[in-house]
């Protein structure tokens, strides 16, 4: 999210292509959940529940924990673009202090989104995306290990090997798993009040615990380290030195796909009980994921070239420039949409009626973005955004007409 330039200050469309496919991704895993709420119609026939169920494995084969972590990984890259355009007009410290403030206030956007959609990932993004203020001037040598141990998820892998160990210990459940049971509940009833009390705190609470607890807080701080790294090494450009680095990403990636994919489904099989099970396949899972993300991102990279002739490539990267519009869209219209405080579509729509209606709502924005970008600067709330961290509104939002 953010306003993506070369150092020459051109638009670099492969990123915000990318991003497209991330937002596209994310949305539709949202769809799937019908916004957090995984309730469902009762007594669907027999053929309608085996086309959800279906649907719902592509969904979350393909985008689930996947398109996350995409969107963490090009935050790093515009991180360090944003920041060093800043920096060459007003100083290093300038920008750093500018950017903590851009933090602030996409902070605050989440935070608001939230009492809608407790699901917001913007929040998150603010929060893990603050140490990147910090290690902005660490070389990669230093960050390298680091982004290492946090992609492996070194702490949930000692987390497996203490409960593995020591398995007369019985620890506690996770936190989130009784929050987001009362919540789901909640989100079925029609008191719109109840809904925005409860996600003042406890929906915050929840969100934060799961990614506590689940040991993806460590994917999203790597991701977002690993694309800081790969904006200062300008990894986005298209030359054939980069073009060796996304093969070779490619390759390791798939490999590593072909190995830890089959593991995570076995160790679903395993003969194990309460947290060691959680725990390892969450881990495991995440390994999985993290390979998958990969070979999408260096995937894509290798053929954007190939097909950015095309018109709906033109659609896709306006869609990723405006992913922050399209974003809070999406929740705006669907969270009233399917829970119980609006028109509770949840009771009658089920996973394979709400991806559909999902994707063509995506074709929609997408032909939406490219007709606004082509008659603006920004997307509303991206010029917004922009605005205040500048701390000004003479910003122009329309394009100047040549």
């Amino acid at each position: 999210m953010g306003n993506v330039v070369s150092r020459d200050g051109s638009r670099i469309d492969m990123v915000d292509a990318l991003r497209g496919t991330a937002l596209i991704g994310l949305f539709l895993v949202h769809m799937d959940e019908h916004f957090e709420l995984l309730r469902y119609p009762a007594n669907a026939p027999d053929w309608l529940n085996s086309l959800n169920q279906w649907v719902h494995h592509l969904t979350f084969g393909l985008f689930a924990g996947k398109a996350y972590a995409i969107f963490a990984m090009m935050f790093g890259i515009s991180f360090t673009l944003i920041l060093q355009s800043w920096a060459k007009r007003d100083g290093d410290a300038a920008a750093r202090l500018r950017f903590l403030w851009r933090l602030v206030l996409l902070g605050a956007m989440g935070y608001i989104h939230a009492l809608l959609y407790i699901g917001d990932i913007l929040l998150v993004l603010a929060v893990f995306g603050l140490p990147l203020v910090f290690l902005y001037r660490v070389p990669d040598r230093w960050l390298a290990p680091l982004v290492i141990l946090l992609l492996g998820q070194a702490l949930s892998l000692w987390t497996v090997i203490a409960l593995w160990i020591t398995p007369e210990t019985t620890p506690s459940n996770p936190s989130h798993w009784a929050l987001y049971g009362r919540i789901f509940t909640l989100f079925t009833q029609d008191s719109w009040s109840a809904v925005f009390l409860n996600n003042l705190t406890t929906g915050q609470t929840a969100r934060f615990w799961f990614f506590a607890e689940s040991g993806r807080w460590q994917q999203m701080a790597g991701l977002l380290i690993l694309g800081m790294m790969a904006g200062r090494r300008q990894l986005y450009l298209d030359n054939p030195g980069n073009r060796r680095i996304w093969t070779r990403t490619f390759q390791l990636a798939l490999a590593g796909f072909v190995f830890l994919f089959p593991l995570s489904l076995w160790v679903q099989g395993l003969p194990l009980q309460g947290l060691l099970k959680y725990h390892l396949g969450m881990m495991t899972g995440g390994w999985a994921n993290l390979m998958q993300m990969l070979l999408w991102a260096s995937g894509f990279a290798l053929i954007y070239r190939r097909i950015a002739g095309f018109g709906f490539t033109g659609r896709l990267a306006a869609f990723g420039r405006m992913s922050l519009t399209c974003y809070l869209m999406h929740s705006i219209i669907f969270v009233p949409f399917f829970h119980g405080y609006g028109l509770g579509f949840y009771q009658h729509w089920g996973i394979a009626l709400s991806v559909g209606v999902g994707v063509l709502f995506v074709a929609a924005q997408m032909r939406f973005a490219d007709w606004w970008l082509r008659h603006h600067a920004y997307g509303p709330v991206e010029w917004l955004w922009r605005c205040a961290t500048l701390g000004r509104f003479d910003v122009p939002l329309r394009r100047a007409v040549i």
